[in-house]
């Protein structure tokens, strides 16, 4: 049984209490239950607080981590043409490609891209 200290040290939990007056302690017991009931009350309400607050930083992580995955994808679609494109990009006087177009760009590009596509890395 909870007892609710007073000042002076008095407990409102038997008739020993100098302070209050026998036919008040009844209303005092009874305020007592009914304080007892609020904090049951709020200990429930601060854990579905707590576990509503958890599950938003569980969903804003996800969501982060999905933004990430899109981001992750994207630079490695990207980085095979921006690999070639600064290598084909350079000032070079004699290189072989020069004279025959871009089909070895082309064509690595796309072998790339395929092998990425079959090693499943997005």
């Amino acid at each position: 049984m909870k007892t609710i200290p007073l000042k002076g040290g008095a407990r409102l939990l038997g008739n020993y209490s100098k302070l209050v007056r026998a036919k008040l302690l009844p209303y005092f017991r009874d305020l007592r239950d009914n304080l007892a009931r609020l904090e049951d009350t709020v200990a429930g309400y601060h854990e579905r607080l707590l576990m509503a607050f958890d599950i938003y930083l569980n969903k804003a992580a996800f969501e982060a981590n999905e933004g990430i995955k899109f981001l992750t994808a994207l630079t490695a679609i990207t980085i095979p043409v921006v690999v070639i494109g600064t290598w084909y990009g350079m000032n070079f006087e004699h290189m072989p490609e020069l004279a025959r177009g871009y089909p070895f760009a082309v064509g690595l590009t796309a072998v790339s891209t395929l092998l990425m596509f079959l090693k499943k890395w997005f």
